[in-house]
């Protein structure tokens, strides 16, 4: 197995076909700069997604947390409307 082999499998699988993409007579130090340039784009827009899904989960919490409190606020409020022997 040549070297090229060998390390378009060390890369990351959403990279190898890029990777396999590029012609033989491809300089390996050309190779190594583009799959440079395509890992960080690739983990920035992993970065991102990453963001976008914490924010999406923060967004989902605080609703629920919202929703809570109001349930929390309508019971509290109907046990204050009991009667004070029943509040025991």
């Amino acid at each position: 197995m040549e070297l090229r082999q060998v390390w378009t499998k060390c890369m990351p699988e959403k990279l190898q076909p890029a990777i396999e993409r590029c012609t033989y007579d491809t300089p390996l130090n050309k190779l190594a700069d583009s799959a440079d340039d395509w890992i960080k784009n690739w983990q920035e827009d992993e970065n991102r997604s990453i963001e976008s899904i914490k924010e999406e989960a923060r967004r989902t919490i605080n609703l629920q947390m919202e929703r809570l409190a109001r349930m929390f606020e309508s019971i509290s409020d109907i046990f204050d409307q009991l009667p004070s022997d029943l509040q025991q």
